[in-house]
Parts: C-alpha cells; structure tokens; sequence
C-alpha cells in the first residue's frame, strides 16, 4: 500500500529536485575545458593556394603557390607583421612554382621543390634561400629527390623534407632527406614507416611529429609517427581520431601540436590539438572559413593561416589568427646560464624565472600564484616554514619585474634524452599560463 508523503518529506523531496536540477544545470552549461579563439586579420595582398611559408623575426613569409585554378603559378613574396597587422611586398623568387615546402634556419628562408605549373607535370629539386635582411635570393644545393606536397621541419638548424609525390599521379612516399646549410649539402635519412604526401608536421622537444596525409587519392591517413633525430628513427603514436589530408596546419605551441583545417571527406574547420606527454588527441575551436592549402605559422604563441582554397579552384587572401586559451609566457630556466644543464641525480633546486613582458603583449609576471606553478610534472619548492620558495627580481635588466622559483631536481620528470621542459601555472585571477625552455640533461 502506498503511503502519501508527510510535508517534510515533501519539502525534502523538492529540495533535492531543485539541487538536482540547479547541479545538472551547472553541468551542461560548464564546458569540458576552456577553447582558444579565432580573429580575422589583414587579407593577404595576392590571394593564393598550396604556397611555402616560413616565420622570421616574428613576421611571416608566404612565397610561391597557385592564382585560381592554379593558372598561373606564381613567384610572388610577402610578408605579414603581426604587430602592425600589415602585409608588405618583398623580392619573389627567381621562378615561379607551388606546392613547394619552405623551413627557416638562423633568419634564412629555404624554399624547397614543388611544380613549375598547375598540371606538376615536371617536379624541382630546386632550393632556394631568401635573405630577408637583404632582400635577396640565392640558389642552394637542390634536394636529392624533386618531390611536392611533402613537409618541412627543421631541427637544430637541419631542415627535414618528409615525405610527398614524385609525380604526377603518383602515390605518396616516406623519403626522408636532410639538407644542413653550413655545408650546403643533403643527406638520406631513414624513411617513414608510413607513405603519405600532404602530411602535417612540426618538432616538439627536438622531436619531429608527422601526421595525417594521403597514400593515394581519395585515400586519408590518421596514422601518427614521431622521428627522433638523434637516433634516425620512427615510433608510432596514437593516430588522429579521423584521417586527414591537406591541412597544410600544424603548428607546436608550448609542448602541443595544432592541426588546423584540411580535406576529410570534404573540407574540415576543426582544429585538432595532439598533447605528446599523454598521447592524446582533443579538439578546440574550429576555424572560421573552410579552407586547405593555406600558409602557416606561429607568432608569439599565436597560430597564423594566410590564403588557401575552397576546393573549387578559387583561391583567398583570408588570414586568421588563433589564439591559444593557455597563455603563452616566456621563461629562463637557471636564468643568465646557457645551456641550462641539469643534473637529476643531484639533491638541489633549478630556479626558473617567469618573465614578465612589455606593451602590446604585456603580461606582469608577479600576478603569477607560485603555489600553482609546476615545472616538468615537479611542484615549486617549499621553505622551512611551508611557503613557496619563490622571489619578485628584474632577471633580464628590461625594467619589469618577474617571478623566479625554484623546483626540486629530483621531482623533474625528465629523461636522459630531453631537451625541453614546459611550465605550467596560473595566475591569481585563473587564468592559465605555459611556457618552454631549453635544458641539458648531464650525468
């Protein structure tokens, strides 16, 4: 027999349903993490596709490509200033020609390969370097195998070329080839466990990920490898969730790789963000436009797209610019010391100064919580009484103050084989900050 419910189990009742549904509330209107932004910035001068682009100084250099439909292929040099949001125009290069890669070495631009015309009917070997501070070009040893739509990554001052097709309805390859311009020569390198052209890839902590892609057309690829420069090797790493091809998109900001737009079944905006400690894959805020073929690059912790196609043979100028919701803020481990070794055997502390920055990125380096900063998975160093071990002190002589704390060596969670440690934190008001330096690791 069912009883009725006295007024306190009534009130109790309802109670419970309104926390509930206040909860629930609160749940779906939370979002599983905070994403970055997009903002459209000054349009390129020459809309264009399928160009080479590199970052120097902070400015972005967009060479070569395709007008519309790939009629014709163009020389045409620009470059974009993200401080005074500017296009200018720059010495194109000596011939015309698209789908080539290009890679910066000490302030060079190296222009690599790719198609004299819109049919790739006669791949280049060619290589040529651009000198932005005088504005001129100089013909390089060419590559040792004339390829397209492949990648360009350079570590410690080598350039990879990675991948691509060797002609005309080809299918991709998984060549490896490196080019060192203080001997002006290449070198074959151990290939790719998977083929592919129109890949990704960017370096993390020396290390170079390669993903996405086609083997054939109409044929994606999801497959993830990582090539380790020291060793001249590939390991396998968790795929992309969907395959991908021609994004033209990857760039590692902090310790993490953005793969931004490119061709799935049709035209994607996602952007995709691989985290190389946990080897996952999330996604965060699509880009306003679809788009593939489009010249990349990182600015100040900030991505840069410039150009791209739709797929219909029109070609844009559109440039955007995402900004990561983690703030990017630069650091000096073991400030005024080069390289900064680090011994993890020893009992001691590493300090590391968080530097604060000037107009038009300003950023105070003393609103920084010391109790939330964790440099490479080790917390900051308690003092006798249990406060932070950290101190307020104008490291690098600009006039700012900023924030130097010390880690405990053993809690590093490094390897042998490191070269980089990233610092995590936040400041008093939330907002999350991450930042990069280099590191030795001595026995």
């Amino acid at each position: 027999m069912i009883q009725a419910m006295s007024q306190v189990e009534k009130r109790n009742a309802s109670m419970f349903l309104t926390v509930a549904i206040i909860w629930a509330a609160m749940l779906m209107a939370t979002p599983a993490f905070a994403q970055g932004t997009w903002a459209t910035k000054a349009p390129m001068p020459t809309a264009r596709s399928a160009t080479g682009a590199g970052v120097i100084n902070g400015k972005l250099y967009v060479v070569g490509g395709c007008a519309a439909s790939c009629l014709p292929s163009l020389a045409t040099n620009e470059v974009y200033d993200s401080v005074t949001d500017t296009w200018a125009t720059k010495a194109p290069m000596p011939f015309a020609r698209n789908r080539l890669a290009a890679g910066v070495v000490n302030g060079i631009l190296y222009a690599v390969g790719g198609c004299a015309d819109n049919a790739c009917g006669s791949l280049l070997n060619t290589n040529q370097a651009y000198n932005p501070v005088t504005d001129t070009w100089t013909t390089k040893a060419p590559i040792l195998t004339a390829r397209r739509d492949f990648s360009i990554v350079v570590v410690n001052g080598i350039l990879y070329d990675i991948g691509g097709l060797t002609g005309p309805g080809s299918v991709g390859i998984a060549s490896v080839e490196a080019y060192d311009p203080v001997t002006d020569s290449w070198s074959t390198k151990t290939a790719m466990t998977t083929a592919r052209c129109c890949a990704q890839a960017d370096t993390v902590n020396g290390l170079i990920y390669v993903v996405g892609g086609t083997f054939a057309a109409g044929v994606s690829i999801s497959a993830l490898e990582v090539y380790n420069p020291t060793t001249n090797s590939w390991t396998g790493k968790a795929p992309m969730p969907l395959p991908f091809k021609a994004s033209d998109g990857a760039g590692a900001i902090n310790g993490l790789l953005y793969v931004v737009g490119g061709d799935q079944t049709g035209l994607s905006q996602t952007t995709r963000l691989y985290n190389p400690a946990t080897d996952t894959w999330s996604t965060d805020a699509p880009m306003p436009a679809f788009l593939f073929g489009f010249a990349f690059g990182v600015i100040n912790c900030v991505l840069h797209t410039a150009g791209g196609g739709d797929g219909s043979g029109a070609v844009f100028g559109t440039t955007f610019a995402f900004t990561p919701s983690t703030l990017c803020v630069s650091i000096d481990i073991k400030p005024g010391s080069f390289p900064n070794s680090i011994n993890l055997g020893s009992n001691g502390t590493v300090p590391v100064a968080i530097l604060s920055a000037p107009a038009p990125n300003f950023f105070d380096a003393t609103t920084v919580d010391p109790t939330t900063v964790m440099l490479a998975g080790a917390s900051v160093a308690l003092r006798g009484k249990g406060t932070p071990n950290a101190s307020v002190q104008d490291v690098n002589g600009d006039g700012l103050l900023d924030l130097v704390v010390h880690v405990s060596t053993e809690a590093l969670q490094l390897t042998g084989t490191d070269t980089q440690a990233i610092l995590t934190g936040q400041t008093f008001s939330g907002q999350q900050i991450q930042g990069s330096d280099t590191v030795r690791i001595v026995p």
